[in-house]
């Protein structure tokens, strides 16, 4: 079960950068099942298009704050363990 969208609310609520919600997300996610979101996941969740949802993706890989792989399902936050592809 992904955050609540209430969860999300709150922290945009509270001033929180849409990337640190993303990252949050990303990592609740893992957490609760055991594998990454895929983009379109987190796009659903923090209902923003794909292509948002994917560039916020990639500027924390470039910031060294997730590591994406090649798969939908590849990413993982880092220096935490490596994620159950499905």
């Amino acid at each position: 079960m992904p955050i609540p969208h209430a969860a999300i609310e709150r922290q945009r609520a509270h001033g929180h950068s849409q990337r640190q919600i993303v990252l949050d997300f990303v990592s609740t996610y893992i957490g609760r099942h055991g594998w990454a979101p895929t983009v379109r996941e987190v796009a659903e969740a923090l209902e923003v298009n794909v292509s948002t949802a994917h560039e916020h993706l990639r500027i924390l890989a470039a910031e060294g704050r997730i590591v994406k792989g090649a798969g939908p399902r590849m990413i993982r936050i880092a220096g935490g363990s490596i994620s159950i592809t499905k």
